[in-house]
């Protein structure tokens, strides 16, 4: 090799080799395929190695279909086996069932091949079968183990999602942000809230960390699905003020994730769905727009539901309509298409199809049936979809509640009673409590006081010490045994209890019977004759007047103006304003001087001139301003 490099010079075997290591070092594989080439022109006999090397520099490039051309051209005994490498080529090109057919031509313990098998089974959501393959990879070690354990956390919320059964988590205590991220979406799926926001809590400063190398605005995009889950958690919680801030700080960040996007706008949309419907339905239009390719088959779902459900709202029966076809087209006859449809005819004013739309047998679909019968008022066929349920769900209190109202209001009291009672053995706490205390008022009711009785000392073992218990038993107990009640009353209410009442004033109040609101209305109506007894008898109480408040410069030691009532025209120091006075000057002969003043005496020597005005000042007075009616000017015809 060495005598050939040098008569070869730079283009000799080893210095191709060199150049493909340097490439590989640098990442630069555009060089190590043209290094590739050039051993591949002068050097046939170095067919193995060189056509391997040549099919890894294709595949970094990502030039898919060249690497398979490659491998369909070179014959098997020059290329060597290839199937994992095809295999990732079929992987990366969406062609999963390719892909498997070649991995199951790798040995059966090929960690290659089996990692990538795992890969490919959780992207065509046979998430068990995926789980059990990271199963079998749980004791190999090497430098991808924290990688791996993200992975297998990740197939774990994907089964905990569709219900799956779980004993324990191969993982047992997350490291890095990835572990820290998906377990927190396996509590999610769980319902444990609380301790998904503290992992994700926890894993948004150790992104930050790890992504530290990266610029500020791309470590904030790839912190965007963390900061997004830790928001919808907050969204679950009921924390919709902080849920929406965050919302928006995550919008302004602009990832180029489409998942992403996509569950920020679906997200937005169904927070925002009650207050702002028109913008709502905009964002759900703009997340069905996106590329969906990277969403699991369930945030599909999620989005197409929420799109028709929003339609629903905005009462837009034939877009709404179109969308629940598209999505059983889609997804099939699903509980919640069954139930949007069942709304949509409900909301036309159609309840029979809204009946007819949810064919399936499950409880919620039974309860959504029994709604709508109970508010027809059809009690026969209400009662009908409630006798279907079996199990545990027949005896919660709400069904039972609901069985036994129907049955009151069709007039089967008995049948009420039957009901509450085989149900309340298996009850304790408040739903006993409501349980014995309805019993007996329909007991009551139906004037049957000794089964009254008994139900109310069942309540008296629960309340002991509740007033209103002991005076209903009592009560009871005065129809059925005298003796009992008069033990009980004298136990409850014992003698020198009723010291300082006075009886005679009891007796006389009928508010004792009808309550605190007829206690202020007697007292509001003794209010009023005692105030007209005073009128009668001229005994009427002293009143506080009010205080006549002077403004600020009045002098009272100043008598007022009489006259501050009149209107300012009528007024004694009244000038009225001349008209066109300028008219007036300049008249009668030219040259002549202008006639002095002269004052007139009457026959007494009194003036004629009109009275003086008040010296003092006064406030200023309010009054309405006269106002003189202008003259109509002709206007010109034309």
């Amino acid at each position: 090799v060495v005598q050939m490099a040098s008569v070869e010079g730079t283009g000799g075997i080893r210095q191709c080799y060199t150049d493909i290591a340097k490439a590989d070092k640098t990442g630069d594989y555009d060089k190590a395929l043209k290094a590739t080439n050039r051993l591949l022109k002068k050097f046939t006999k170095e067919g193995r190695i060189a056509f391997k090397c040549k099919l890894v520099a294709l595949i970094q490039l990502s030039l898919w279909e060249d690497a398979l051309l490659l491998i369909k051209k070179t014959p098997a005994a020059e290329m060597g086996p290839a199937h994992f490498e095809k295999a990732y080529i079929h992987y990366r090109m969406n062609q999963n069932e390719e892909s498997l057919e070649e991995l199951a031509k790798c040995h059966s313990e090929d960690v290659r091949a089996l990692e990538l098998k795992a890969q490919i089974l959780y992207r065509l959501e046979r998430f068990q079968e995926a789980y059990e393959v990271y199963k079998h990879l749980k004791n190999h070690k090497d430098d991808h183990d924290e990688e791996r354990k993200a992975n297998i956390v990740a197939v774990e919320a994907q089964l905990a999602s569709s219900k799956a059964d779980i004993t324990a988590s191969v993982v047992d205590s997350p490291d890095t942000f990835e572990q820290l991220y998906n377990s927190a979406c396996v509590d999610i799926e769980t319902d444990k809230l609380n301790d998904a926001f503290n992992k994700l809590d926890k894993a948004l400063p150790l992104a930050q960390e790890s992504l530290s190398d990266l610029p500020e605005e791309e470590m904030e995009e790839e912190c965007a699905s963390i900061a997004l889950q830790k928001a919808f958690v907050l969204h679950k919680m009921g924390k919709t003020e902080e849920a929406a801030a965050m919302y928006k700080k995550i919008e302004s960040v602009k990832s180029g994730d489409k998942s992403v996007q996509a569950a920020l706008l679906n997200n937005t949309a169904s927070l925002s769905h009650r207050s702002n419907l028109n913008d709502a339905r905009k964002k759900l239009k703009s997340a069905m727009q996106l590329d969906k390719s990277k969403l699991s088959r369930h945030q599909k779902f999620t989005l197409l539901l929420n799109q028709a459900l929003v339609l629903l709202h905005s009462n837009q029966r034939e877009p709404a309509k179109r969308a629940i076809n598209d999505l059983v087209k889609e997804y099939g006859s699903l509980k919640e298409a069954e139930l949007t449809e069942a709304a949509l005819h409900w909301k036309a004013g159609d309840a029979m199809k809204a009946v007819a739309a949810i064919p399936s047998n499950d409880k919620l679909s039974i309860l959504a049936r029994t709604h709508i019968l109970v508010n027809l008022g059809k009690w026969d066929e209400a009662l009908t979809e409630l006798n279907t349920l079996s199990g545990e769900m027949k005896k919660k209190v709400g069904v039972v509640s609901l069985l036994a109202a129907i049955q009151e209001t069709k007039g089967d009291i008995q049948g009420a009673v039957d009901t509450l009672d085989s149900a309340r053995k298996g009850w304790n706490g408040e739903e006993l409590v409501r349980a014995l205390d309805t019993l007996a008022t329909l007991a009551t009711t139906r004037e049957r006081h000794a089964e009254a009785a008994k139900y109310l000392e069942e309540l008296m073992k629960v309340k002991a010490e509740d007033i209103s218990v002991i005076s209903r038993l009592i009560r009871a107990y005065s129809y059925v045994d005298a003796s009992k009640a008069d033990a009980l009353r004298e136990k409850a209410f014992p003698e020198g209890s009723s010291e300082g009442v006075d009886v005679d004033e009891l007796e006389e109040s009928d508010w004792i019977l009808y309550g605190d609101k007829y206690k202020q209305r007697k007292e509001a109506k003794e209010g009023i004759e005692k105030a007209d007894t005073e009128i009668v008898t001229g005994k009427l109480r002293k009143r506080k007047r009010k205080r006549t408040i002077l403004p600020k410069n009045c002098d009272p030691k100043v008598q007022p103006d009489p006259e501050r009532w009149l209107p300012k025209e009528e007024r004694t120091a009244y000038k009225k304003k001349r008209k066109n006075r300028e008219r007036e000057v300049g008249r009668g002969t030219q040259g002549s001087a202008a006639a002095p003043s002269v004052e007139y005496k009457g026959a007494e020597g009194t003036t004629s001139s009109p009275r003086p005005t008040p010296t003092q000042s006064e406030p200023r007075q309010h009054h309405k301003t006269v106002q003189q009616k202008k003259k109509k000017g002709k206007g010109n015809k034309w």
